[in-house]
């Protein structure tokens, strides 16, 4: 990849030229879930002030995915006991090959990530930013371009902001099993207004609005329609949606080096998904490290309006995607971060994911929701 390898050249060659001025980041994250996924990711990020009143950074990723596809010794009960579904059968839900969620055996995926950014302050009391960013995502049947713009005002003794950012996004999949292809653009916009309340008080109001267009369904995903286990129909997904959000977030500091942010946001959009977020963090400094136990719900009382659990008769939009069902999950987790040095500085961060429905999962290749553990790893050199 000829442009990565040159962006991370002029990384390192800038980097080297600002010296203290600059900052590198290495970190690793892991994710192990109850279906036997597990994902390994190291990352590379990096930033530096240009000048005065500029600043750039870049980031690279690799997330290596394995064993994505179900696990036979793993396989729950019903389908233990169902002749129709024992290993080597499993072409009732699964095309003969899949690259991601309908694997037939355990496999090794790479998906490669890189970007940057470029801020700057301008005006005389510098009360201006303007930020602009690119990323992109490669797999071997996925690509991803995105892009951001946006610009926010500090007023009032800059005790208030607001910013305006807008987002574009392109997509496009060309699943390995066929020469299917398509892609699908998503246009948006961030609104976000910062308001210090008092020394101790800060509040943030958010509102985002976003339309997509194209594919938004899973190319690997086939369905049941009643009893009929030999004849899956490809899963199917309207082709526009639009989605709204807003959000309020209150950070308040306490106790001498204790500090506690809350949050509530709200998801709506015209498949019929409804969603309500709040989430806690605390943080405790001790010493030349901080302490930031945290905690986050999300409950979506209300799926997609043609999701079904199972489908008796064939529809015009069908999926098996289980984020478009009526469920709710919970992440509870701790991170530790602070400096070894004057040079050195370290991330670590553990959190466990549960989800709750009530849905059948007798045709999900599984026993019930999912648990999942989450590690990360950073290192910081300044």
């Amino acid at each position: 990849m000829p442009l990565k390898r040159l962006l991370l050249a002029a990384a390192l060659a800038l980097g080297a030229r600002l010296g203290a001025e600059s900052q590198a980041a290495v970190g690793v994250n892991s994710y192990s879930n109850s279906s036997g996924l597990n994902v390994f990711t190291p990352e590379l990020r990096w930033k530096a002030d240009m000048d005065p009143r500029t600043e750039a950074a870049l980031d690279f990723s690799v997330d290596a995915v394995s064993a994505a596809s179900f696990n036979y010794g793993n396989l729950s009960r019903t389908h233990r006991l169902d002749p129709a579904r024992r290993p080597g059968t499993c072409n009732t839900c699964h095309p003969p090959t899949d690259a991601l969620t309908g694997a037939t055996r355990s496999y090794k995926e790479e998906r490669r990530g890189f970007g940057g950014s470029l801020a700057r302050r301008i005006g005389d009391e510098r009360a201006i930013q303007v930020k602009a960013s690119y990323h992109r995502n490669d797999e071997n049947d996925y690509s991803s371009n995105s892009y951001q713009a946006g610009i926010s005002f500090d007023f009032n003794d800059a005790n208030t902001t607001l910013g305006i950012q807008g987002n574009l996004l392109n997509d496009r999949i060309f699943p390995v099993i066929s020469s299917f292809s398509d892609s699908l653009d998503t246009i948006g916009v961030d609104l976000t207004l910062t308001q210090v309340l008092t020394p101790l008080t800060v509040a943030e109001l958010d509102y985002g609005f976003a339309r997509a267009v194209g594919y938004q369904g899973n190319p690997y995903s086939f369905i049941e329609i009643g009893n009929d286990s030999t004849h899956p129909l490809p899963a199917n997904e309207p082709r526009e949606k639009q989605r709204n959000t807003a959000s309020l977030r209150l950070k308040q500091g306490l106790l001498p080096g204790l500090a506690a942010e809350l949050g509530y946001r709200y998801y709506e959009d015209d498949w019929g998904v409804q969603g309500h977020t709040v989430d806690l963090n605390l943080t405790q400094s001790m010493g030349r490290f901080v302490l930031e136990p945290h905690a986050r719900l999300y409950f979506q009382p209300q799926g997609a309006y043609f999701f079904q659990n199972f489908y008796q008769t064939a529809q015009d939009y069908m999926t098996r995607d289980l984020k478009l069902s009526a469920y709710q999950t919970s992440l509870l987790g701790v991170t530790l971060r602070g400096k070894l040095n004057e040079s050195f500085g370290t991330e670590l961060n553990y959190s466990h994911f549960t989800r709750q429905d009530s849905l059948d999962y007798s045709r999900y290749f599984a026993d019930g929701p999912e648990n999942a553990d989450l590690y990360q790893l950073v290192l910081t050199y300044e």
